[in-house]
């Protein structure tokens, strides 16, 4: 018996770490996804591989079936063994009742981009498993849950914490008139999700903070104007600079860039936004930056 699932990936325009706390953040899918391949056999193998984007596999386990409670076997891919372990007492025998099961996972973006390859592992997996996806998300991770609800979704959304592990999800347009003034940059510094996070939780977040990336991200999605949205780009950073008590990335490294900039997603690693003109790509480049993409590249569906 076999089975196939692709889930495809994304980038948080707004919200970032307020998003724990009840902020509104805007999120994105991308045009790079993650794709899984099950094939029920009669091997007694749990037989485990990851390919990346160059088609090399990046992780790979293989173990006794009977086996599969003991961590030590997952090669130190613990978030691995928690999602096995949760599937299996959350949907009882989906895996101790195989007589083998070999599974293929394959990815068309660089698993260190931080475009989702844990949330999309964790929503092809459960619904391989036939198992509500955020029932194993927050058992699993301390994330907001925005990256898996993305999952879900062929168009933006507006994701919000109402309560703890309750999500409110708006499916919103999110296609401004100058997104050819929108480019997305990576910057090779792959951040801790689980460390940042724990940053945060550190510290106390005044309800006004909350109220202001609520307004700044609903004038995102309704802004048409360049010059407008670069002033919501750099209030955003202004709040989360001012939380975080850290510089903004603009400062820290791009402090003699025309346009504006702000980091998506924990700060300081994984992609930026940037708006700018024709020349911008030329400007990073020029720092070394190779990895660029148009809003038109990486938006899914465009």
């Amino acid at each position: 018996m076999s089975y196939r699932i692709e889930s495809f990936g994304k980038l948080l325009i707004s919200g970032e770490y307020l998003i724990l706390k009840g902020a509104k953040g805007l999120s994105i899918p991308v045009n790079f996804s993650q794709t899984l391949n099950v094939d029920e056999n009669t091997s007694g193998y749990f037989d485990w591989k990851s390919y990346d984007s160059d088609k090399k596999i990046w992780f790979s386990c293989k173990f006794k079936i009977s086996d599969f409670y003991n961590k030590q076997n997952y090669n130190n891919n613990l978030l691995l063994y928690e999602i096995i372990k949760n599937l299996n007492e959350l949907n009882p025998g989906i895996i101790s009742n195989k007589k083998g099961v070999s599974f293929k996972t394959s990815m068309n973006f660089n698993h260190n981009w931080g475009l989702g390859s844990s949330s999309t592992l964790i929503h092809n997996l459960s619904k391989w498993a036939d198992v509500e996806p955020f029932s194993v998300y927050w058992k699993v991770t301390s994330g907001s849950g925005y990256d898996l609800a993305s999952c879900k979704y062929d168009k933006p959304i507006i994701y919000q914490l109402i309560k703890s592990e309750t999500p409110k999800i708006e499916s919103v347009n999110f296609f401004p008139e100058f997104h050819k003034n929108l480019f997305f940059i990576y910057l090779d510094k792959k951040q801790s999700s689980k460390s940042e996070i724990e940053y945060f939780d550190k510290i106390n977040i005044s309800s006004e903070y909350i109220f202001k990336v609520n307004r700044i991200t609903e004038k995102m999605i309704k802004c048409n104007n360049v010059t407008d949205f670069q002033n919501l780009l750099n209030q955003h950073e202004k709040i989360l600079s001012e939380v975080l008590n850290k510089k903004s990335i603009k400062e820290e490294l791009f402090n003699d860039y025309d346009g504006e900039i702000k980091s998506l997603g924990a700060w300081g690693g994984d992609f930026i936004l940037a708006v700018g003109n024709e020349n911008s790509k030329d400007y990073f480049k020029e720092k070394g930056y190779k990895i660029i993409f148009s809003f038109d590249q990486m938006l899914k569906n465009t």
